[in-house]
């Protein structure tokens, strides 16, 4: 079958790559084969044709699923294989701790994905891990204007996210500048949450610039930054343009 091949083609591709902060030779997709596939007093499979073999029999024992949440790199494998069974609905990531890595390598797509992240460290995934992703959750992490850069790159070229939360997230004007860039790009995002990111006037200014293009965003929230009566009265001169904003 097409997407039992395809799954398994992915799983071999993964199962090569290596992550600088291991020691062993061995990917954290490699340690899930052993991890997902051995069983008490048996050697898990280790050639391609075993492997194939596996991938068959999983198929037999695998039932569609609502929803998966993904924590742990031992999921990896049997997550892939629904996902190219069209057997998942919807995924529930925790960046945190499911390799993110191995995440932008999963075939998403169809697929409703939530992600949760508290640490940023992948910027430079950014496009594969958004790849189907309709909500994404990257609040109280510092990620600077340097990190909204990189998100906000990503968001030009996105056609899928319709929420992202990146409160508490110390952005600046300047970075506020980047997300309003992209804002006039992305034709897909209805909410974005920016409170307590420490935005004022400029970035309130430039983000205004964005209302008055942007046709899809529906709530755009700003509570808690230093946001004076400059930058207000931009946000409701862009108001009178704007038609689809519901909530500021």
């Amino acid at each position: 079958p097409v997407g039992l091949f395809a799954a398994f083609q992915a799983s071999e591709a993964m199962a090569c790559i290596q992550y600088q902060d291991l020691e062993e030779k061995e990917s954290h997709v490699a340690q899930a084969w052993t991890d997902f596939l051995s069983v008490e007093g048996v050697v898990p499979p280790s050639t391609p044709e075993e492997r194939w073999k596996a991938f068959g029999d999983l198929k037999l024992e695998l039932a569609p699923t609502e929803e998966v949440k993904l924590t742990q790199a031992s999921q990896a494998l049997k997550t892939q294989l629904l996902l190219a069974e069209a057997k998942i609905s919807k995924l529930n990531v925790d960046l945190g701790t499911f390799p993110y890595q191995v995440f932008a390598a999963l075939p998403t797509s169809g697929v409703a994905v939530h992600l949760q992240a508290r640490r940023f460290f992948f910027v430079d995934y950014l496009p594969g891990i958004l790849g189907s992703a309709t909500s994404c959750d990257l609040s109280n992490n510092n990620i600077g204007a340097e990190g909204v850069g990189k998100l906000a790159e990503a968001l030009q070229v996105n056609q899928t996210l319709q929420q992202i939360h990146l409160s508490y997230s110390r952005i600046g004007d300047e970075g506020a500048g980047k997300l309003a860039e992209a804002l006039q790009v992305n034709q897909t995002l209805q909410q974005i949450h920016l409170s307590y990111s420490r935005i004022g006037d400029e970035g309130a200014g430039k983000l205004a610039e964005a209302l008055q293009v942007n046709q899809t965003l529906q709530q755009i929230h700003l509570s808690s930054n230093g946001i004076g009566d400059e930058g207000a009265g931009k946000l409701a001169e862009a108001l009178q343009v704007n038609q689809t904003l519901q909530q500021i």
